[in-house]
């Protein structure tokens, strides 16, 4: 298998999440959403997703990294952030549906905790690696 098919591969799961919050923006009828998604707060639960958005965004960036984006970090904070974007756009076409900007800076929100605790957890292990060595 070629490099370009397997670094195409390592996307698969990015797009994956991606659909299926294309197809959760184009649904208006909440009816068969779990009872804990109805009773939290809406911008809550846009948090959370885009939580999980960043993070395969984040892996994908990590293992098969575009070139010209800066670092992994970068990557999948603005493909993340842009995905929010291009979401509330098209809800704005969806019957029932429309367009906040504060569900936009709450996916926003959950793609920078992500990126925050991973450059953490980063920092922390790669200090613990140079205590180890003093050692």
């Amino acid at each position: 298998m070629s490099k370009s098919i397997k670094k195409l591969l390592v996307w698969i799961p990015s797009f994956i999440y991606m659909a299926g919050i294309f197809y959760l923006s184009s649904n208006n009828d909440f009816s068969s959403m779990p009872e804990f998604v109805l009773y939290t707060p809406d911008k809550i639960v846009h948090m959370l997703i885009y939580v999980g958005l960043e993070i395969v965004m984040l892996y994908s960036a990590t293992k098969a990294p575009v070139a010209g984006f800066g670092d992994a970090y970068t990557q999948s904070f603005i493909f993340t952030v842009l995905y929010g974007l291009s979401d509330e756009i098209h809800q704005q076409f969806v019957p029932g549906r429309s367009a906040d900007v504060l569900d936009w800076f709450a996916d926003i929100l959950g793609a920078l905790l992500v990126v925050i605790i991973a450059k953490l957890l980063k920092k922390y292990r790669g200090d613990e690696n140079v205590r180890r060595e003093k050692l």
